[in-house]
């Protein structure tokens, strides 16, 4: 990265506007947005710094095809939380949505005001109880529900409650506290990819160059869990959760001929229909003993 066209801070909490201060620092922004809210102590001098310019619902901006649209009711009324910017951002087809720290109310307020749907979500205040409602779940109803958390950390982020509505919602859930997460979209669609890549700008030009040669939805999903099946010694199955997502991947990309994009985004839908399934508790995943069990079913 040489450039950085726009930051966007979700609201003035020291863990969402500290750490700016350095990327800044090492590559000032052209523009920086903001909710409004001028924050408090450290976090309101680093925000002053910045010069941010105030986005409302319904304000929108664009760069090189990208658009973002803050959604969202009025926050007048709304706690520092949910008064976050509630910002979807669209590429082609695709869309991610980032609702900051809301919660119920606030999730309320952008449940009313509408046009939440996605593909991806970073879960909202990182996967708290107090957040990731029925309502919105359905309403964004998302592939993807990224958690952004610290390993280990002391507020227990991500809350099983909020992650059993998004998984109860057929949406695939990712968490930071087992590794970086990467997503890339060409416009039609979202994958995941390594996040090792992102330092290898030749590896950076085949994801975006590579030609796709397969449909998600013209593969027998049951006849490809089954030839990975095949593929597993009796009794030793893929342990580790990014381990075991890696050798599907490969797995894939050999049997059917097609990109690590295309196999990445087949290993997706596999686990969110049940035809992959990561045994032991969701919480606790990244322990290298739990393994991996292939369903080959008829949905």
């Amino acid at each position: 990265m040489r450039r950085l066209s726009a930051a966007f801070v979700s609201h003035p909490h020291p863990d969402h506007v500290l750490g700016l201060a350095a990327v800044a620092q090492a590559f000032p922004p052209d523009i920086v947005f903001s909710n409004g809210d001028a924050g408090e102590g450290e976090s309101r001098e680093v925000l002053a710094s910045l010069r941010p310019v105030v986005l409302a619902p319904g304000d929108g901006w664009e760069r090189a095809g990208v658009r973002f649209d803050v959604l969202g009711g009025a926050r007048e009324q709304l706690a520092s939380n949910d008064a976050s910017l509630v910002l979807r951002v669209s590429y082609g087809a695709t869309s991610f949505l980032f609702p900051g720290d809301v919660e119920q109310k606030g999730e309320a307020a952008a449940v009313a005001a509408g046009g939440l749907a996605a593909d991806v979500i970073k879960m909202p205040h990182h996967g708290s109880r107090t957040s990731s409602t029925a309502p919105f779940v359905a309403a964004v109803h998302p592939r993807r529900a990224v958690a952004s958390v610290g390993l280990g950390n002391r507020y227990g982020f991500p809350h099983a409650e909020a992650l059993a509505r998004w998984r109860q919602a057929g949406t695939l859930v990712l968490r930071t506290d087992d590794g970086a997460v990467r997503l890339l979209s060409d416009g039609r669609r979202v994958c995941r990819v390594s996040t090792a890549a992102a330092l290898d700008p030749l590896a950076i030009w085949r994801e975006r160059t590579q030609a796709c040669g397969v449909r998600i939805e013209d593969v027998d999903l049951m006849e490809v869990a089954e030839r990975l099946r095949r593929h597993i010694p009796e009794g030793e199955p893929p342990v580790g959760y990014l381990r075991g997502r890696s050798y599907f991947r490969d797995v894939l990309a050999h049997e059917l001929g097609c990109s690590e994009l295309e196999a990445e985004e087949l290993v997706d839908t596999l686990e969110m229909n049940g035809y992959l399934k990561f045994i032991g508790d969701p919480s606790v995943r990244s322990q290298a003993e739990s393994r991996w069990d292939i369903d080959p079913h008829v949905p």
